[in-house]
């Protein structure tokens, strides 16, 4: 027997294909601004490599499904990082200086991107590249997320959904529920 679809109606299956094709960029937009503490992290396993002794700088290959830090830190450290600088930031042309850079009071994580893959500059160490611990957080599919956020991934898809259809940049929905995902994210 061929399968039915729960709707007769043309118009509202091309609304759902349009939600099965953006959902998974509003769960990777709501991802990037949730709390740290509403995601499961999970460890970096790229094997770090101190770029020489004299620099003081430790890179760290990511892996393919990463998506943005959870936490990282070196033994020498005096405390973590959990956010990254682009090489597009002012602070990143600091780090090239040994004066201005990040060290161990105040360090700093640089993402980049190479021919190999996406990387993380770690500024910087005095006597060792010795890593406590390098988490991240992983992004597949909006299915995969934690649970904790699904109601946040809805109103992005929602907000994204009626943009598009709208077929302009229609702020006030997408607006809307930017503000319900920040709301939700400021009661956790």
């Amino acid at each position: 027997m061929d399968e039915l679809s729960p709707f007769t109606d043309t118009s509202l299956n091309s609304a759902i294909d349009l939600i099965e094709q953006i959902l998974d960029d509003s769960a990777k937009t709501v991802v990037r601004v949730a709390p740290l503490h509403l995601l499961t992290p999970v460890a970096i396993t790229g094997t770090p490599v101190p770029n020489s002794p004299a620099t003081g700088v430790l890179t760290i290959p990511l892996d393919t499904d990463f998506l943005r830090i959870h936490g990282i830190k070196l033994t020498e450290w005096d405390k973590e990082v959990s956010r990254a600088i682009t090489v597009e930031d002012p602070k990143y042309k600091l780090q090239t200086n040994l004066v201005t850079r990040g060290g161990t009071v105040k360090p700093v994580v640089v993402l980049k991107s190479t021919i190999a893959g996406k990387t993380i500059n770690c500024y910087s160490y005095v006597t060792s590249p010795a890593l406590d611990y390098a988490n991240y957080v992983p992004f597949t599919v909006a299915e995969a997320c934690d649970d904790t956020i699904f109601d946040p991934i809805a109103w992005q898809c929602a907000g994204d959904v009626m943009a598009a259809i709208s077929g302009s940049p229609a702020k006030e929905v997408p607006q809307l529920a930017y503000l319900k995902v920040k709301e939700f994210f400021n009661t956790q």
